[in-house]
């Protein structure tokens, strides 16, 4: 929640695939969860530097992350999409901190990058499936997506059965 938190983007099909599941995307993680931050602190405070900070970072992002990873590392960007998509919602929104423009290549960041990654949840049960379809739906709303937005409500209703109940 510093004001002189610095982002870190990069382009993300050039990050080295060595690193275990979790640290591959970390500086990416790490940036939606302050952008995140920053938004809720804007909006809880009233500190637009918040939000102009929270702007900057998806800002930053949305310049150097233009191409799709060749990544199949889809629970990272489900990790990283539910914060970025929160926090662009609430920037947008609540606050005359972020450009059109920034909003707009934002929202092409999400649904070019990121969705494609998420919207068809996991083969496995449990968290991974269950975040990846929370990631296609924010993504979705901040976008004004219909059509990802029910497709994120229909893959979580065939997704939850099986994680809340047993089948016994």
């Amino acid at each position: 929640a510093n004001l002189t938190y610095e982002p870190h983007p990069v382009q993300l099909d050039q990050v080295n695939a060595s690193l275990s599941p979790g640290t591959r995307w970390l500086t990416d993680k790490e940036d939606s969860i302050a952008a995140y931050t920053h938004a809720l602190l804007w909006y809880v405070t009233g500190d637009k530097r918040h939000a102009h900070k929270a702007a900057e970072i998806m800002d930053a992002w949305s310049r150097v992350l233009t191409r799709p990873p060749q990544l199949a590392d889809s629970l990272e960007a489900a990790w990283s999409a539910t914060s970025w998509a929160r926090a662009a919602e609430i920037v947008r929104h609540t606050s005359d901190a972020w450009s059109d423009d920034g909003v707009r290549a934002f929202e092409r960041l999400l649904q070019h990058i990121y969705l494609p990654m998420v919207d068809q949840g996991a083969s496995t049960n449990g968290n991974i499936a269950l975040v990846m379809s929370e990631a296609a739906l924010h993504i979705g709303v901040f976008a004004d997506n219909e059509t990802a937005v029910d497709n994120a409500i229909a893959l979580f209703r065939r997704q939850a059965p099986a994680y809340l109940y047993l089948s016994s």
